[in-house]
């Protein structure tokens, strides 16, 4: 969120609010700066994750940590990311 309002886009805070307002994204398509989400869908999220390429993203796996830099592939990948506009 804070990344891409640097670059003057607004996305909610909410990650099912992030996943309708970004364009849908197939996994094998993602470019760095794409939105990946985990959960049972997009809409009902429960992490969201910063892709920067490699099969790699950037998260903060809860509120206080240190952010990391982690795989996306894990049992609750959405199979759609999102870009933002």
């Amino acid at each position: 969120m804070m990344a891409w309002r640097q670059a003057g886009v607004y996305l909610s805070h909410y990650t099912g609010a992030q996943y309708a307002e970004t364009a849908r994204v197939p996994i094998d398509q993602l470019q760095p700066g794409d939105l990946v989400f985990f959960g049972s869908s997009g809409e009902s999220s429960h992490h969201m994750g910063l892709y920067v390429g490699g099969g790699q993203m950037i998260e903060a796996p809860y509120t206080g940590a240190v952010i990391r830099y982690a795989s996306i592939y894990r049992s609750d990948l959405v199979p759609y990311g999102g870009r933002p506009g």
